[in-house]
């Protein structure tokens, strides 16, 4: 029998995954999307080996063996471009080689990616040495200004630092990722193909662009100093 699920909670689940799937085809089993089903349990998993997201949700139905599938991210985060948001259910058959939804008139079926999901079941601990709470708007705000520079070749890294009662999260600069967001945002005429490999540009100030470019590309390297940082306050339990 299918196992069935509401559209908007199928996409949700998806969404909050599918981020953390890897880009990288050398290890392809980590370029898909962990499904475990087990009683009425359904928990989707993904990583790349630097981040982990998990979504646990309930199902209406009950499902006798356990099954433990993984579904390639690219081909389920096109069904969920194509799916909408309304009330509806989606079926899912899983077979042993491949999984098929079924929605309204749409019939969508991908193959399931062969090997063994790392067990992150270990990687979230139980017990924490401290628990930090927060404002949740806040603390998404604060993350949310301080990653606007960070890029994939540094893996998004932002720090976060306690004071007392205060968290400080802060970005290290990223030279290349303010340059691109400088030339976007304030030169529209320049045409950015790619600001490590190389540039392609518009305009008349190419060779004071170029100039630029290299003499800040050296500093930042020397320096290596703190571009963002915001703090709020925080409340501890121990």
């Amino acid at each position: 029998e299918p196992i069935i699920i509401k559209t908007s909670e199928f996409k949700t689940i998806i969404n909050q995954t599918l981020f953390a799937t890897s880009m990288q085809e050398s290890r392809p089993i980590l370029t898909g999307i962990n499904i475990k089903i087990e009683n009425d349990k359904m928990e989707c998993i993904a990583t790349d080996s630097y981040r982990l997201a998990k979504k646990i949700v309930d199902l209406d139905c009950t499902v006798d063996n356990l099954i433990n599938i993984v579904v390639p991210g690219k081909n389920i985060g096109e069904l969920v471009k194509i799916i909408n948001d309304e009330d509806e259910n989606v079926d899912i058959h899983i077979f042993s080689n491949k999984i098929l939804f079924k929605f309204d008139n749409l019939l969508f079926q991908s193959r399931l990616l062969n090997g063994t999901f790392p067990d992150t079941s270990r990687l979230i601990p139980q017990e924490f040495e401290l628990e930090v709470k927060a404002d949740l708007n806040e603390f998404y705000n604060a993350i949310d200004r301080a990653s606007l520079l960070t890029t994939e070749k540094e893996k998004n890294v932002i720090k976060f630092e306690t004071n007392n009662n205060e968290l400080i999260i802060s970005r290290l600069f990223s030279f290349d990722a303010w340059l691109k967001f400088i030339l976007a945002t304030f030169i529209p005429s320049l045409t950015i193909f790619s600001i490590t490999s190389g540039l392609i540009l518009e305009g008349p100030i190419l060779h004071i662009i170029l100039v630029f470019f290299i003499f800040y590309h050296r500093l930042y390297y020397t320096l290596k100093k703190e571009f963002y940082k915001y703090s709020f306050n925080f409340s501890i339990d121990s």
